[in-house]
């Protein structure tokens, strides 16, 4: 064994814990404070119903619906698993230690517990992370030739439901790019077997077979769920005649802002790729490339589509730092004092461009702002051409380099607490898929009051729903047995209990007393100029919000002529 790696092993394992704690804490503090969405809300009723009915998220939706019959179910335990599988995939990338280098893989373990992406759909009730993990741990298997893992990670991986789909389709688009277009020539070694060489397929595929049946149904026990396989890729293969609401332009935005580090030192790394052809780095700019073009183009297209773009753009990112990243120079206090100063200033610009936006002062122009933001990168450059002229080049591009890491490094954390919800504006946040859920715990609230002043006990009135198709409202309503979704009301039918859409009722007025909820709050993304600037200041965006009003038979109330509870 390298002695210098035998002796920096208990720092890595350390560090390996250190990101493994940040990971699961960015994905399950206060996991359940949040309402679930519309689409999380659909995968959360299939696993409440036992598996009767199972769409396209097979691997969710079984695992879930064990969960809920151990633990009962609510928002948290809904989305126990995805964060499980966000965590876990945080720290393959050590896997690939062999192929990456040790240095490579920590910052991209790291790199992935923070990023926001991968923290957002890690806190969402679907299959996205659990397709992610378990691709992962394929190609792990496959590097370092292990067929009966390879069979049962990808068994696993194909539970995942379209994101799966998704991602396999671009991975397998770059590989073959690279193996055919792409790939550096290089002299092939004597006695060097390739991945697939002797690679025992038979094995692979009789584990494959016997996974797929074995957790596709849940151990025999919900057959339909192996019907889940054909629902996602038919999902999949149904969006590409279908149009999205997610432009290409947010999701480009959302990448660069979520992950400015990310994205530049990637952009760095496209660059030497051209200049150095190293294989590894060739493959991943080309999955990178090949991953953010199917996301861009495929016409059903959602935000979330980008985690399988981060993967490589990611790795790739982290190869650079490891190879630019170094404390071997002549002047390291010099750096250390010029990284600090870099780090000051960019902080004190981004003040300045904020301080714009809280201010109230219109007859300020945008280019004043920009200017007033720009300023101190200006002085960030002349400060670098005084070291280079005193010190070293060197000295100044490791202080720089420094400073812009910590600075971004700290943007990425600031966007990834954005990606939880738990932050400000969480309607804002360009990681949300679908409107924000917002005043279901006050509608609950008032539902129980009402029921315990006439029953004694919450959630016996009956209920019903008039004209609402809302997945996350039928899921907050779940434990109310007496509820009934219907499109219209017999005008003669008086239930305790109505609720309906915000719209003149005079019909009810004489005998209900009504009570209105904000049941959805949806971003609007068609923003000027100025409002993306905003946006990216606050995340501040203008909504649109769907009020729903619960109507209350006046005889319930214990102000009512003749109440009875």
């Amino acid at each position: 064994m390298n002695p210098s790696i035998d002796r920096n092993l208990p720092y890595q394992r350390i560090a390996l814990l250190l990101t493994g704690i940040i990971a699961f804490l960015m994905r399950f503090v206060l996991l359940g404070k949040l309402p679930l969405t519309d689409s999380e809300a659909v995968n959360a009723l299939q696993a409440l119903g036992g598996g009767r009915f199972i769409g396209g998220e097979g691997g969710y939706v079984l695992l879930t619906s064990v969960w809920f019959y151990i633990f009962g179910a609510g928002d948290a335990v809904a989305r126990f698993w995805p964060a499980l599988a966000g965590t876990a995939l945080a720290l393959t990338p050590w896997l690939f230690r062999k192929h990456l280098g040790e240095k490579t893989a920590l910052l991209l373990c790291f790199g992935l517990a923070i990023d926001a992406g991968w923290v957002a759909v890690s806190r969402q009730a679907n299959g996205m992370s659990w397709a992610g993990l378990w691709v992962l741990l394929t190609l792990a298997a496959l590097l370092n030739k292990k067929p009966a893992l390879l069979g049962l990670f990808a068994g696993l991986a194909l539970l995942g439901g379209p994101a799966f789909w998704q991602g396999a389709v671009g991975l397998g688009f770059a590989t073959v790019l690279y193996r055919f277009v792409f790939q550096p020539r290089q002299p092939v070694e004597e006695g060097v077997k390739g991945t697939f060489d002797d690679f025992d397929w038979k094995a692979a595929s009789g584990w494959f077979i016997g996974v797929v049946l074995v957790a596709g149904t849940a151990l025999f026990l919900i057959p339909d769920g192996l019907n889940s396989i054909a629902n996602g890729l038919v999902q999949y293969l149904t969006g590409w005649s279908q149009a999205s609401t997610v432009t290409a332009g947010r999701m480009l935005l959302g990448l660069v802002l979520s992950q400015p580090l990310g994205f530049l030192f990637a952009a760095v790394g496209l660059v030497r790729v051209v200049q150095m052809k190293n294989p590894l780095d060739t493959f991943l700019a080309v999955w990178w490339l090949a991953a953010l073009a199917l996301a861009l183009f495929y016409p059903a297209r959602e935000i979330a589509d980008l985690g399988w773009v981060l993967l490589p753009m990611l790795a790739l990112a982290a190869s650079q730092l490891a190879k630019f990243l170094t404390t071997a120079i002549s002047f390291r206090w010099t750096a250390i004092a010029y990284s600090i100063i870099v780090g000051v200033l960019l902080t004190f610009s981004w003040l300045s461009f904020i301080a714009y936006f809280r201010a109230d002062r219109p007859e300020v122009s945008t280019f004043v702002r920009m200017a007033g933001t720009l300023f101190p990168v200006l002085l960030l450059v002349g400060a670098a051409f005084v070291i280079r002229w005193f010190w070293d080049e060197e000295t100044a591009g490791q202080g720089a380099m420094w400073g812009l890491i910590a600075a971004l490094g700290l943007w990425g954390f600031a966007a990834a607490w954005g990606g939880t919800g738990l932050g400000a504006n969480p309607e804002g946040q360009v990681w949300r898929r679908g409107a924000l859920v917002d005043e279901v715990d006050l509608l609950q609230t008032t539902l129980n009051d009402l029921s315990t002043w006439k029953m004694r006990v919450p959630g016996e009135l009956e209920l019903v729903v008039e004209g609402i198709d809302s997945p996350a409202l039928r899921w907050a309503l779940r434990d109310y047995r007496q509820t009934r979704f219907v499109t219209t009301t017999a005008s003669s039918s008086t239930p305790a209990l109505l609720i309906t859409a915000d719209k003149p009722s005079p019909e009810l007025a004489d005998t209900y007393r009504g009570q209105d909820f904000v049941l959805e709050v949806t971003p609007i993304w068609q923003l000027s100029f100025k409002d993306w600037l905003k946006w990216i200041a606050f995340k501040s965006i203008p909504v649109e919000k769907t009020i729903v009003i619960l109507w209350a038979r006046a005889d319930l109330f214990p102000d009512a002529p003749g109440f009875n509870p």
